[in-house]
């Protein structure tokens, strides 16, 4: 778990269908997560103001030697634009750098509930959220 992060986030509400993407970057040492460090940051900065951005956050773990970057979309096509895009491009730059593979993982969910759900599901068991 993160115990040190930096949270840029984009302004909405989720709704309908989302992608939800995620990339985890180790470095082998702290020259290289310097770099990555530099350059990720300057990514998440410039892709929340990039159309349907829901959120972008950059999350260092205490040693700052691995980062994970966890994005949300509004569309399938938003995403692609930004996979098209050069800050895209440099996010691979910085998976480049890394030590081994990067860890991606990129969602596609078409149902996004939240507390609703949770209380609907609760009560049938006789449970409240009071």
């Amino acid at each position: 778990t993160p115990v040190y992060g930096i949270k840029i986030a984009c302004g909405s509400s989720l709704n309908g269908f989302m992608i939800i993407a995620n990339y985890i970057i180790k470095c082998a040492d702290a020259r290289s997560a310097m770099e990555v460090s530099e350059i990720l940051t300057m990514v998440i900065r410039r892709v929340r103001y990039s159309p349907g951005c829901v959120r972008a956050e950059l999350w260092k773990n205490k040693d700052r030697h691995r980062f994970m970057v966890s994005e949300l979309w509004r569309t399938k096509p938003d995403f692609d634009r930004y996979v098209n895009s050069t800050w895209f491009k440099r996010l691979l730059a910085a998976m480049e750098i890394g030590a081994e593979k990067p860890e991606i993982q990129i969602s596609e969910c078409d149902n996004i509930s939240g507390i609703e759900l949770i209380e609907e599901t609760m009560k049938p068991a006789g449970l409240s959220s009071e």
